[in-house]
């Protein structure tokens, strides 16, 4: 008798565990992949990698050099390494750091602003603003051309070019 509330307490622990999103972990060289996210957080490191992720991710982390990731919608970005390529079609957070990536982005997000935060040297951004947003632009030669609603944008550091298109 005293085992059926331990069978149900241990199915309900199981159950509610399957019904929280898993985390993604993609790590590699020279990997040419595509996954479907439904909510998990990913993180993507190695070098020369091709992945493609469809749907709706939690936070993503791309970590390594070389690397080129496409994504349709992403909760926030972060991309740390050198020489990565990225695209998301929507994310409400992306922080870039490192040397020599190239983003391109829409940023839509309400109350709290979308939040844009890029550090080290030569990121090539190309950002597209789908409601309010803030800029922190540090570091050095980084080119951020930009559309849309006017973000609010800090700049330090040295030598960036700031266009509007």
């Amino acid at each position: 008798m005293p085992t059926k509330p331990l069978y149900g307490a241990l199915l309900a622990a199981l159950l509610g565990t399957s019904a929280q999103a898993a985390s993604l972990d993609i790590q590699g060289s020279g990997l040419h992949q595509e996954h479907h996210c439904s909510g998990e957080d990913v993180s993507i490191a190695g070098n020369a990698n091709q992945i493609v992720l469809r749907g709706t991710c939690g936070s993503v982390l791309v970590q390594g050099w070389d690397l080129q990731v496409t994504l349709d919608k992403a909760r926030t970005l972060r991309v740390n390494g050198a020489n990565n390529q990225v695209r998301v079609d929507r994310t409400a957070g992306l922080n870039v750091e490192g040397s020599g990536n190239q983003v391109r982005a829409t940023l839509a997000a309400g109350e709290p602003p979308a939040q844009v935060e890029v550090t080290g040297a030569e990121h090539l951004l190309d950002l597209h603003f789908n409601g309010p947003a803030r800029v922190s632009l540090g570091g050095m030669e980084h080119r951020l051309d930009w559309h849309g609603q006017q973000p609010e944008i800090e700049v330090s550091g040295v030598r960036h070019q700031i266009d509007r298109w």
